[in-house]
C-alpha cells in the first residue's frame, strides 16, 4: 500500500493506492493517526487507486470518523473506485463517507440441560430449533488441488449469509483474476468469513455482514451448509482438563442421535492442530502448509504425531445434515 499526503488549506488530502484489507488496515490507521496528532483535522480521502477494501478497512474508515467529528473535524472521501464506492454502498455508509431500522424483539433464552458431567468435563445443552436440519452442498472439486490445475472455469461467487456455513479454498476478490497468487484456506459462520491469503503475508484477513451486505468469496472447493441450529451446546474442561475435538465430536453426534451433523465452534482453545496451505492452487505448486486459518486434523502418528486441537470452555452450535446436494 501506498500512502501520499497533499496539503490544501485546511484540508489534508490523502492519497491511497493498493488493497485495504486486514494485512495493510494497521498501516492505514496509522498513517490517519499520524495526520491527525499533527494537527490534521480536516481530511479529505482519495480512493481512486484503492482495489479491494474489507470490512477491517471499513472499521479504520468509521473509528477515524468518529473520532474526528468529536473533535469538530471531518473525514470525507472525495473520490473512489467503483469497487470501494460499490461496497460502501451495499452497507449503506456512502452517505456518511461521502457527503434505525428497529429489529425484531429478541426472544426468549432457552433454558440448559445439562447432558454430560464428569470430573473432567461438563456439557450443557439448549434445544433451539429441534427439528432443524443443516442442507448441505459440495462445490467444486478438491482432487485438482493435487497438481494446482485450478481456473477460472473452476471458480465459483458464494455469497454467506447469517443461515450459513462454509469452508473450503478460495480468497476474497472480484474473480478468478482478482485472485490469483491468494486462493487459501476459508471459513464462514453466521455472517463472517475469515480467508488466509497465500501471497506471503500470512495474515488472515476477514468480512463481516451488516445492513444488508454480505460476504462474497471466489471459491475453487467448499462444503456449504445453510440452515439454523437446533440446539447449542456448552462445554467446559474441568480440573485443569481440556475437551478434545474428538470428544466433542462424540457428545454432539451421540446427543443428536444422528450419523451426520455439521457444528460450528466458538471456543478459548488449549492447543490447535491443523493444516492449510502456503501457496496458491493456481500457480501449479500446492501441498505446502502453515497455520492459521486451518483445516483441523489429528496427528496421531504413534512417534512424533503432535495430537488433535483441544478446548478448555467454549460453545458449538449443531444440526444434523439434510441429504447432501449434487456437486457444483
Amino acid at each position: 500500500m501506498e500512502i501520499s499526503k497533499h496539503q490544501f488549506g485546511d484540508v489534508l488530502e490523502v492519497r491511497v493506492k493498493g488493497r485495504l484489507d486486514n494485512q495493510w488496515a494497521d498501516f492505514f490507521a496509522e498513517g490517519l493517526a499520524a495526520a491527525i496528532q499533527e494537527g490534521a483535522h480536516h481530511l479529505r480521502l482519495n480512493l481512486c487507486d484503492v482495489t479491494y477494501l474489507s470490512s477491517a478497512g471499513i472499521g479504520v474508515l468509521m473509528r477515524c470518523h468518529q473520532q474526528l467529528h468529536a473533535i469538530q473535524g471531518t473525514l470525507v472521501i472525495g473520490d473512489a473506485s467503483p469497487q470501494v464506492r460499490s461496497i460502501l454502498k451495499v452497507v449503506a455508509l456512502e452517505p456518511v463517507l461521502f457527503g434505525a431500522t428497529v429489529g425484531p424483539a429478541p426472544s426468549a433464552a432457552p433454558e440448559a440441560t445439562v447432558y454430560s458431567e464428569t470430573d473432567e468435563a461438563r456439557f450443557e445443552v439448549y434445544e433451539m430449533q429441534p427439528n432443524e436440519q443443516m442442507h448441505c452442498r459440495l462445490i467444486g472439486d478438491p482432487k485438482r488441488i493435487a497438481d494446482g490445475a485450478y481456473t477460472a472455469n473452476d471458480c465459483h461467487t458464494c455469497r454467506y449469509t447469517e443461515d450459513t456455513f462454509a469452508l473450503g479454498l478460495g480468497a476474497f476478490g472480484a474473480d478468478f483474476q482478482d485472485c490469483q497468487g491468494r486462493f487459501g484456506e476459508f471459513i464462514s459462520a453466521v455472517g463472517c468469513s475469515a480467508h488466509l491469503p497465500t501471497d506471503g503475508t500470512d495474515l488472515p484477513d476477514f468480512l463481516i455482514s451488516t445492513q444488508g451486505y454480505y460476504p462474497e468469496v471466489q471459491v475453487l472447493y467448499g462444503l456449504e451448509m445453510r440452515g439454523a441450529p437446533s440446539h447449542l451446546v456448552r462445554f467446559e474442561g474441568r480440573g485443569g482438563a481440556s475437551v478434545t475435538l474428538s470428544r466433542l465430536a462424540r457428545e454432539c453426534l451421540q446427543l443428536s442421535g444422528k450419523m451426520t451433523l455439521t457444528f460450528a465452534i466458538a471456543a478459548e482453545a488449549g492447543s490447535m492442530v491443523g493444516a492449510a496451505l502456503r501457496a496458491s492452487p493456481d500457480s501449479g505448486v500446492a501441498n505446502r502448509f502453515i497455520t492459521s486459518v486451518l483445516h483441523l486434523l489429528n496427528d496421531s502418528r504413534i512417534a512424533n504425531g503432535t495430537g488433535e486441537s483441544e478446548f478448555l470452555r467454549g460453545a458449538c452450535w449443531i444440526a444434523p445434515i439434510a441429504p447432501v446436494e449434487n456437486a457444483a
